[in-house]
């Protein structure tokens, strides 16, 4: 019997630098992601849990309708200095499990351009709206975990694809990069001209002491865990870019949170 799942809806994820925020939805933009049922649905969770499971407390966690497609924001607020960010948004266990099994839904992405000022941090945020998989132009598609084995299902089948119902996302800051579309290459001296768009239409996000510190659980039922799986097509097209400076280390990193994934046999 499927346990009910619980938590506090929210409009963003955010890491615990307060840096990286992240937001998904349901696509409806490609062509076949329109012909879905109109009422798939997803709900993105802080601190959800199990009625059967209470010991197991997952920080952020999606609730979403099993064969839709989804669509991904990643906000990112960078250093004086940075001309973007890079990122990198993967399906797998959590950092640092042996188990991990990482697919890349954007590997070494990037959102670079004229900088956008939001919540009073000052002009140093970038943002990146993620349609389709990186490198493919398959849309971003979620399947129940069961659909994804046939035959005699075992243990070892299932503990195999079990990391898939997690995504991962991790941002750094890019110091400088060539526009291979409009011949220029910028840097801390030389930023992409104008501003960026605004990118928290709604106004900024709440802090995560503010989220974790408010009542009312809104409980949905009937979850199965799911997997991210490539599906459909996308017309999203990306612009043509050489990045010449950027900072990966891990004393360089801007913020990395996790994501469980819940794919529902009926709509929420």
């Amino acid at each position: 019997m499927a346990a009910t799942i619980v938590g506090h809806e929210i409009d963003w994820f955010r890491s615990e630098t307060e840096r990286v925020f992240v937001r998904f939805r349901i696509n409806r933009e490609d062509r076949l992601a329109r012909q879905r049922p109109a009422n798939d649905k997803l709900v993105m969770l802080r601190n959800a849990y199990a009625n059967n499971k209470q010991s197991l407390l997952y920080p952020n966690a999606i609730l979403v309708t099993e064969g839709a497609f989804i669509s991904v924001d990643i906000v990112v607020r960078g250093n004086e200095g940075d001309v973007g960010c890079g990122f990198s948004i993967m399906t797998g266990a959590s950092r640092g499990s042996r188990d991990a099994v990482d697919r890349p839904i954007a590997e070494k992405s990037y959102a670079l351009g004229p900088a956008s000022s939001a919540g009073g941090g000052g002009k140093l945020w970038h943002a990146e709206h993620i349609r389709r998989l990186q490198g493919t132009p398959n849309l971003i598609g979620v399947d129940p975990l069961g659909s994804l084995v046939s035959g005699n299902r075992t243990t070892a089948d299932i503990a195999a694809l079990m990391p898939r119902s997690q995504i991962n996302v991790h941002a750094w800051p890019v110091r400088m990069y060539n526009d291979l579309d409009f011949g220029e290459s910028y840097y801390k001296d030389y930023p992409p001209p104008g501003d960026g768009p605004s990118i928290f239409p709604d106004g900024s996000p709440k802090l995560l002491k503010d989220i974790d510190g408010r009542g009312g659980l809104a409980p949905t039922e009937g979850v199965v865990l799911g997997a991210v799986t490539p599906k459909g097509v996308s017309e999203q097209q990306f612009g043509r870019i050489e990045i010449q400076e950027e900072q990966r280390a891990s004393s360089s990193i801007l913020g990395f949170l996790n994501v469980q994934l819940f794919a529902l046999k009926t709509s929420i």
